[in-house]
């Protein structure tokens, strides 16, 4: 099944971030390990969320935590992750889920409600699928009957009926009793309620002059949270993300200019070290703090000490240069 377009905006995500989190989002909340505790945190965040967009996306997620909370571009974009992958979990969950009684209560709750919000889904766009086929047969069948039938000239009311007919019109007398009863109506009259007709008319057409105009201020307004999207993804685009070096034991990122930025470390108060860039707020990382400990507590490499001769061995090198230097007296006492 393909993904459905989500019809809700980056200002609706917003206002349901700032409802339901009006402190904001904790790193040590959402970057838990275990992603069934981040859903049973944040449960009622994500009901709300799959109620007004049941497919969000890491990149409208982000934009929106960015302007909800000023939050920065990273921690934004761990955030919105997590939630999304929260989202899949359940999705995942409900597909092969029959009672659901295995699963935590925060887990089942979110998978129900992901199946009941695509079975509408579904049955929505069948029914706009099947009420587009009928008005276009509708249509073609209107033009048919049209092209085969001869245009008639168009006359006026005024060209085709008689003053007695218009009166009889207007409800102010048979056709036939004009001639006998003479009526205090002047013509004068019947030409007003035409002129109160075409007024009618032009108030109509006003309308909807004005619900047009209301409809284009909804489409620019709606323009602008995309650029304001736009502008916040090539914010992020510009600093990539950042990675666990295990030989400097630290967070590095590569910035736009292709500099290594190395963060600060330290020890993080769910037993994981947080990391911390220049400018931005701290982040916990994937690295245990026993690690931090280690790499303090570690000495120095030293360079081993060339090892002695044994002195037996020492002992043969001078017996050999002995017998040396007798076989090399004998040779130069039997040349002479």
């Amino acid at each position: 099944m393909g993904r459905f377009k989500s019809d809700c905006s980056l200002g609706d995500i917003v206002k349901t971030m700032r409802a339901e989190l009006h402190k904001g989002a904790r790193p040590e909340d959402y970057m838990q390990p275990d992603i069934e505790k981040v859903i049973g945190i944040y449960r009622m965040f994500m009901e709300s969320l799959i109620k007004l967009c049941p497919y969000p996306s890491v990149k409208m997620l982000q934009a929106a935590a960015v302007q909800a909370w000023e939050m920065d571009v990273e921690s934004a974009h761990a955030f919105s992750t997590r939630i999304v992958r929260a989202i899949v979990h359940c999705r995942q969950k409900g597909k092969s889920m029959s009672t659901g009684q295995k699963l935590p209560v925060a887990v089942k709750s979110l998978a129900t409600l992901l199946k009941k919000k695509s079975r509408s889904l579904e049955r929505g766009s069948k029914r706009n699928l099947k009420k587009r086929k009928s008005d276009e047969s509708q249509l073609s069948k209107s033009s048919k009957k049209a092209r085969g039938q001869p245009k008639q000239p168009c006359s006026s009311p005024s060209a085709s009926l008689s003053k007695e007919d218009i009166l009889a019109l207007c409800g102010l007398g048979p056709a036939g009793a004009a001639a006998d009863v003479p009526l205090p109506i002047a013509d004068d009259e019947c030409v007003e309620v035409f002129s109160t007709q075409r007024t009618l008319e032009s108030q109509s057409s006003s309308d909807e002059d004005r619900g047009t105009a209301t409809a284009s201020a909804v489409s620019a307004h709606q323009r602008q949270e995309r650029i304001a999207a736009d502008a916040t993804e090539q914010k992020v685009s510009a600093v990539s993300k950042s990675w666990l070096c295990s030989l400097d034991l630290c967070q590095k990122r590569t910035a736009a200019d292709g500099t290594v930025e190395k963060a600060v470390m330290s020890k993080g108060p769910r037993g994981f070290a947080l990391a911390t860039f220049s400018g931005e707020g701290a982040f916990e990382t994937e690295l245990p703090n026993l690690m931090l400990e280690v790499k303090a507590k570690a000495p120095a490499v030293k360079k081993k000490p060339a090892a002695n001769k044994k002195p037996a061995a020492a002992q043969q090198d001078r017996d050999e240069d002995k017998e040396r230097a007798a076989e090399s007296t004998r040779v130069a006492a039997v040349r002479r």
